[in-house]
């Protein structure tokens, strides 16, 4: 029986977190490898698996669900104008 590698074991706690949360996540490649790119090559080879599931679920996967979350007590100002105003 082969060894795994820490990319397959991530990816099999990183599935079976998405089953458990009913998350779906679209993207045109599998989420997995969408989230694992955006990992530093330094992190990965430093971190053992378990650490490096637990950073792809805290600081990549919330950045995908919510891409842009606005800040209580803020509101975007859709209504300026957008023209500039050269008479002065």
């Amino acid at each position: 029986m082969a060894r795994k590698t820490k990319k397959q074991i991530v990816k099999g706690k990183f599935n079976d977190y998405l089953n458990e949360k009913s998350l779906i996540l679209y993207s045109d490649k599998d989420p997995f490898d969408h989230c694992y790119d955006q990992m530093k090559y330094a992190l990965l080879k430093k971190l053992n698996s378990q650490e490096i599931f637990d950073y792809i679920r805290i600081h990549i996967l919330p950045a995908l669900t919510n891409p842009r979350l606005p800040m209580p007590g803020y509101k975007e100002n859709t209504n300026y104008d957008r023209r500039l105003d050269i008479t002065a």
